[in-house]
């Protein structure tokens, strides 16, 4: 796997959300929305991810540990509520090694582009 380009967009007055990021692999294929995250003294860089939603008897999605229906307001199912991840992710690194690279390369995008937008 060899990362050609990674795109680093500060992000401000979201949280702890620091920065998201697109990398490109091999100058073929893509992955939008890295997300970075301030997680107490370090960052986390974390993949993208989809909500995981469940359907109400209306129709209605609620996303996953919904105790409510977003739709028409009647309390979901203990089953439905309880004992679910709240995102998935989308597209991730399926080695340790191939983990740390990613982790690394995009750390390292991000360190340049806070020294070039915060330079005197």
């Amino acid at each position: 796997m060899n990362i050609t380009d990674i795109a680093v967009t500060l992000v401000q007055g979201q949280g702890s959300l620091l920065a998201s990021a697109d990398l490109t692999l091999d100058g073929d294929f893509v992955v939008h929305n890295i997300r970075l995250i301030q997680t107490g003294p370090s960052v986390l860089v974390a993949m993208p991810s989809r909500v995981i939603t469940e359907r109400c008897k209306c129709g209605g999605k609620n996303p996953a540990g919904a105790r409510f229906c977003t739709a028409c307001g009647v309390a979901l199912p203990a089953t439905k509520a309880l004992g679910r991840k709240a995102h998935a992710d989308i597209a991730h690194p399926t080695t340790p090694a191939a983990r740390a690279q990613l982790n690394d390369a995009v750390l390292a995008a991000y360190a340049g582009k806070i020294r070039k937008t915060f330079a005197p």
